[in-house]
Order: structure tokens, then sequence, then C-alpha cells
């Protein structure tokens, strides 16, 4: 009685195509996760803009008076790159001034920050407000005040 098994060469052959096809697979979902990083920075911006609307109105101050900086994401710039220490504690400062419970961070790991321009500088008083995205994206945020409509 002669018993069938795998030869060796069969066996290569599939453990091969198996390596092939989930490369493959994981080759399509490094998209997917970089689209879903996407959709969770836009949303938390949504909420940053909204929270910055929310207090402005509620205290009728620029945003600048509001966080107590002028600048918060100053420090996270340059060696830094939105990940250290002084730009935690800054912008612990500047989320925590809006509602938050602090610093927020990105799906790519780096702290959201903004930069307090309205009413900074008595020679241009409508700059606009910037959050800051680091390596996806810079937003400006319309005017609040009056004068700069």
């Amino acid at each position: 009685m002669k018993r069938k098994s795998f030869t060796l060469i069969e066996l290569l052959v599939v453990i091969a195509i198996i390596g092939l096809l989930s490369s493959i697979v994981l080759v399509s979902l490094s998209g997917t996760r970089q689209k879903a990083k996407i959709a969770k920075a836009d949303a938390d911006i949504y909420e940053i803009i909204k929270a910055m609307e929310m207090k402005k109105i509620e205290t009728d101050k620029s945003l600048g008076l509001i966080t107590g900086h002028w600048c918060s994401s100053c420090v996270c710039s340059g060696a830094c790159d939105y990940s250290c220490d002084a730009c935690k504690n800054r912008m612990d400062i500047a989320m925590r001034a809006l509602g938050f419970p602090g610093a927020l961070v990105d799906p790519w790991g780096r702290y959201y920050s903004f930069d307090e321009n309205e009413g900074e500088f008595p020679s241009n008083l409508c700059r606009n407000d910037l959050i800051y995205i680091y390596e996806y994206k810079t937003i400006s945020i319309p005017f609040y005040s009056s004068v700069c409509r």
C-alpha cells in the first residue's frame, strides 16, 4: 500500500503562493490605514475649530487672549517636530483653555498645535489663526473680530 503525501516542492510552492498573497493584502491595507489616519485628523480638526469658535463666542476674546499665548506652536516647530515635552506642555495649556483635557495627539503621533495670530500685531490685527497638523496640513481659521470681517 502506497501512502499519499505532499512533496517538499509542493509545500514550498504553497508557502510561496501564501506569502505572495499576504504581501498583496498588506500593500492594499497600508493605503487604507493612511486614509483612516486622515479621516481621524479631519474629525479632530473639526472638533478643535468648533471648540475655538465656541470659546470665542463665550468669552468675546481673540484666541490669543483665550489661550494666554500668541504662538502656542512656536515651541513645537524646528528640532522638536511637534512631539517634545515643551510642545506637550504648551499645548496642554492651550487645549485646556479651549475645554479639552490636555494636548491632543494626531494619528501620526505628533501634537496638534496652533498659532494665535488675530490681534497679535497692532500693525496687522487681521492675521488668521492657524492650526498645524505635522506633515499633513495647515488650516487657516476665519476671523472672529468684527474689525477683520
